[in-house]
This record gives C-alpha cells, structure tokens and sequence, in this order.
C-alpha cells in the first residue's frame, strides 16, 4: 500500500481530538466534523492503555507502565468507577495528527479489535505501522440499551510517515498556552 492512499481529501480540521459516536453510530469525529470512512496511520509503538473515568467534568486517567502488564491498582480503579482507557495517535496527510484517547467501552472494543490485529501480523510489519481504516459502526445491545463500537480494519503497513509526529507529553500543557497566552508562571498560586 502506498502512503497517497492513506488521503481522502478535504480541509484540514482544527481539532485535535477523534472520538466514534457511540450513541448512535453515526461516525468517527474529528470536534464536530464527521471524517467519513477515512484510513488513518496508528502510532501503536506509542499507544497507552489503561483506565479512566469522567467525574465532576474533569477527566482521569491511570496508565500501565506497558500494555503488557496490568496496572497494580486495577481492582481498585474498578470500584472508584474507571472504565478500560486508551490513548492511540492517528495520521493522514489531509487531518494531520490526532489524538483517539477514550474510556468509552465501544470504543475500547474497536480498539482492542485492531490493537489485536496489529499484534498478530508481527512477522508481515517489521517496523511499520498499519493504516487503518474506518468502515462505519456495529449495533451492540446492552443492559443500558444499544451502543455503537467502531469497525476498522487494517488496509495495510507503511513507513512512518516524517509528518507523523507524536506530541510529547507536555501537549496539553503547550496547546492551552497557545489557546490562551497563559504559562504555569502566570498562575498566581
């Protein structure tokens, strides 16, 4: 596969966050934007799992030290009500980087679908990363009724491409100072 069929064309979206509807099942969405079924390349060399939750509109997040090994406090984040979470950067040349970060339990059963599939073909990727593709939702019935998991798939492995820079972990800290003009210094406590 080559890297030009990674882009499907368009504006380039000004946020930096992807997240699936998973109300209803109408799209993967970049802010308010629906991106349509778009192939992405997932940074999964860098990926983080673990768990999170929302409360009193603040979000938590508390990450394994590796994806292999369970976080110490799993039992106890359970009850405190964190759900599974993970943190995936996404690629295409035409929505530039974006952060797939969520504690949604359809969501993490997209992931995990092509977390899995991305750890089963190591003998085909070397060192590449898989494109992935978005390829609409699949209706979930539940006791809370029905939910929407993405469906992707892997389309295929390239080469990072030199563009797809992953923030470090300040990122947050940076794009607040950018929004706003205010550093750490500024605060006055």
């Amino acid at each position: 596969m080559s890297f030009k069929d990674i882009d499907v064309g368009g504006a380039q979206m000004e946020s930096t966050w992807v997240k699936h509807d998973n109300r209803e099942g109408k799209g993967f969405f970049c802010g308010d934007d629906d991106v349509g079924e778009i192939n992405f390349v997932a940074d999964f060399p860098a990926c983080k799992i673990g768990w999170g939750k929302y409360d009193n509109k603040t979000y938590f997040k508390e990450w394994q030290e590796n994806i292999s090994t369970p976080h110490a406090k799993e039992s106890e984040l359970k009850v405190h009500g964190y759900k599974r979470a993970f943190q995936l950067y996404l690629y295409s040349s035409d929505k530039g980087v974006k952060l797939w970060e969520r504690d949604s339990a359809m969501e993490w059963s997209g992931f995990l679908e092509i977390a899995k599939a991305y750890e089963n073909d190591k003998a085909n990727r070397g060192d590449k990363l898989p494109v992935i593709g978005y390829e609409g939702a699949e209706g979930v019935d539940t006791k809370n009724g029905k939910f929407y998991k993405p469906v992707f798939k892997v389309k295929g492995w390239v080469d990072r491409p030199t563009e797809f820079i992953v923030p470090s972990d300040t990122f947050e800290e940076k794009e607040v100072e950018a929004r706003t003009g205010l550093t750490e210094e500024d605060l006055p406590f």
